[in-house]
């Protein structure tokens, strides 16, 4: 007989990767977590045989919806970006790079079977930037349907649903997110390459150097959380986003950078020595490439309460 505390541990890493992708935020996904496990002690499955696995992504989805709903209605930034997380988080690391391929998301029915998305490129900040587009119940639709790889049916009684209103949740969700589908995502090695080039002419005051690496319509989004100084819209336009990010690192003083594998791909850690009042001690900087080969999204994350999954720096 299968216990809760074994099928807690079975699943844990499994929840906290449904949990993450819905809201974007590591901290709910811990919670997702516990309060999951702790309705299953609260209101224990009868014990018929089957997996609990099945009950326990019922829960940590529905739990996972009335949270992403409670935040968007508390929470109007169009600035907001998903917490970082280190690579390793979600698993191993696979050959090609630091993306991860399961176990936190291992197909629920079918070990075997390959989801429409690459699974690493579900936890990179771009994809759940685009998940931000979808309604609470499409985003569920969409990552158990596509990342988790459960069938229709599977998918209406987790949501208390039909198979006909989730095959059409899931038709808007992939239509939403028709520019994010698999398929000549850009190499760790080309992004890494990009990354501490732009980085690199920032440092130095090299305008034209950085803007040789942006795509003409590159977008912004820097999260301070309220906290810290950061852009309360997405800056948006090449001239635009450099003006801005040399302005923001205008009298910085001395700084250290790290290359971590953060969300399957290389992102930049930065801390300051000694940071001017409402400027960032420290933060996360990643970017997404388009097809040619040039920066189209930069990703900036301030927000302290977002950093907590980040190590510091070792001196």
């Amino acid at each position: 007989m299968e216990t809760v505390a074994d099928a807690f541990r079975a699943n844990e890493r499994l929840l906290w990767g449904l949990g993450y992708r819905m809201t974007g935020l590591a901290s709910d996904a811990d919670e997702l977590v516990q309060e999951t496990f702790l309705r299953a002690l609260e209101h224990p499955v009868p014990d018929d045989g089957r997996p609990l696995r099945p009950w326990l992504v019922r829960v940590c989805a529905n739990l996972a919806r009335d949270r992403l709903r409670a935040r968007r209605r508390r929470v109007r930034n169009a600035a907001w970006l998903p917490s970082p997380v280190p690579s390793e988080r979600f698993g191993p690391a696979s050959p090609d790079g630091p993306a991860s391929s399961a176990p936190d998301s291992a197909s629920f029915a079918h070990d075997s079977a390959e989801a429409r998305y690459d699974r690493a490129e579900t936890v990179g900040l771009a994809f759940l930037l685009a998940l931000e587009a979808l309604t609470p119940t499409q985003r569920a639709v969409l990552l158990l349907r596509d990342v988790f790889d459960l069938g229709a049916d599977e998918v209406a009684e987790a949501l208390g649903s039909t198979p006909g209103a989730v095959r059409v949740a899931h038709h808007k969700a992939r239509r939403a997110l028709v520019g994010h589908t698999p398929g000549g995502t850009p190499t760790s090695a080309a992004t890494l390459e990009a990354l501490t080039g732009f980085l690199g002419a920032l440092a130095t005051g090299d305008a034209a150097a950085a803007l040789s690496l942006l795509a003409p319509g590159v977008v912004l989004r820097s999260d301070g959380g309220g906290v810290y100084s950061a852009a309360k819209v997405p800056v948006c336009g090449a001239e635009k986003v450099v003006r801005f990010l040399l302005h923001l690192a205008g009298g910085s003083g001395e700084s250290r950078w790290e290359i971590r594998s953060i969300n399957g791909a290389p992102m930049v850690v930065i801390e300051l020595d000694a940071p001017l009042p409402k400027q960032a001690p420290r933060f996360v900087v990643g970017i997404t490439l388009g097809t040619s080969g040039e920066i189209v999204a930069i990703h900036w994350v301030l927000d302290p309460a977002k950093l907590g999954e980040i190590a510091p720096i070792a001196r």
